[in-house]
């Protein structure tokens, strides 16, 4: 009659997160709303820009993204807008970039931080 051992620590564990493994574990797959007011240099709200984002695993934005959301800033210079995560290296995941643009202004991208609970601040500098 053959011996049954016992399964090591080490095995159970590898056997337990094996399926992860292969279905994609660390992927960024998430998104998050995120509130937030754009100013410009003077720090007075900007009304009416236009923060854009796109689905995508890469975090920088290039022409021929697809699949964008956008939204724009009311009179106070606030949006929401729900942001997909990307993965800058494996296993490591954060917001895509946002594009902001304004009305005469030259497009810029800013950053959201996911792990913020209070409303972020994003600087604008319009250069036409």
């Amino acid at each position: 009659m053959p011996q049954i051992r016992p399964l090591s620590v080490f095995h159970a564990l590898l056997l337990a997160f094996a399926p992860l493994v292969n279905s994609g574990c660390g992927e960024c797959v998430f998104e998050a709303v995120v509130s937030a007011q754009v100013i410009d240099a003077d720090g007075d709200p900007l009304a009416d820009v236009e923060v854009r984002t796109c689905l995508g695993e890469r975090c920088a934005v290039a022409e021929g993204d697809d699949n964008c959301v956008s939204t724009i800033t009311d009179a106070d210079g606030r949006f929401t807008l729900e942001i997909p995560q990307c993965r800058p290296e494996p296993f490591k995941c954060e917001l895509r970039p946002l594009l902001l643009e304004a009305m005469g202004c030259e497009q810029t991208t800013a950053r959201v931080d996911m792990a913020s609970e209070t409303d972020q601040v994003l600087t604008y500098e319009c250069e036409s």
